[in-house]
């Protein structure tokens, strides 16, 4: 993962250890515009979030989407994703690294400057951080103050994609972008609860793209 490219990762909250229909009747092709899909599974058994994975690994062969499984290495590996999203609480990122195989993507939880740093020092391929606005899935979440924390000046010598996450929407996007650190967005309620998500998906991509084309644009003058 390149820090170079502007991501969309969409994580969806799993209650049980199928594939949701909602999402299964999507047109294939909308996937192409999701870099990441994180399986989150809080309430699952680890077999159960072996097997909601699995299904995503199923559904999403051939396309370029990676699949993450939130908090467990070891159901990752299982499941054949792509890689795993580890909170401070997790498994360390260093310790990840060195039980699984070349290319398997592990990205961190991070809520300021210093956890940004160090989820780069133990070698994360990116990092979610959060929480910028008030979430529906995570409503006890800490808001992110970006300015105490440092993040609206760029950090040297950074090479990590930073995903901003928590209460973004399409609507948010160009606040968000406007951090100089985030290079792209993690949503879950803003495509998993919206009556068309296959719409949300390709609206949050073009604004996306567009919010970074003129980041591109304002760097270059």
């Amino acid at each position: 993962m390149r820090r170079q490219e502007a991501l969309l990762c969409f994580v969806c909250d799993m209650h049980e250890a199928r594939f949701p229909d909602r999402l299964r009747e999507l047109e294939e092709t909308v996937w192409w515009d999701v870099d990441l899909v994180q399986v989150r599974g809080k309430t699952l058994s680890a077999g159960d979030l072996e097997s909601a994975a699995r299904a995503w690994v199923s559904h999403l062969r051939g396309h370029s989407t990676a699949v993450i499984v939130n908090d467990r290495v070891d159901v990752a590996l299982a499941a054949g994703a792509q890689g795993a999203h580890l909170g401070q609480d997790d498994m360390p990122i260093r310790t990840a690294r060195e039980i699984t195989p070349e290319g398997f993507l592990l990205g961190a939880s991070t809520h300021n400057r210093e956890e940004l740093l160090q989820a780069q020092e133990e070698s994360a391929d990116y990092a979610g951080l959060g929480a910028f606005f008030i979430s529906p899935t995570k409503n006890n979440a800490g808001l992110l103050d970006p300015p105490s924390a440092c993040l609206s000046t760029r950090i040297p010598a950074f090479e990590m994609p930073v995903l901003a996450i928590g209460g973004v929407t399409v609507e948010r996007i160009t606040e968000v972008f406007r951090v100089p650190t985030v290079t792209g967005v993690a949503v879950g309620s803003a495509v998993q609860a919206a009556d068309d998500p296959a719409g949300v998906i390709r609206e949050l991509r073009a604004a996306i793209d567009v919010a970074w084309h003129r980041r591109q644009l304002s760097t270059e003058l």
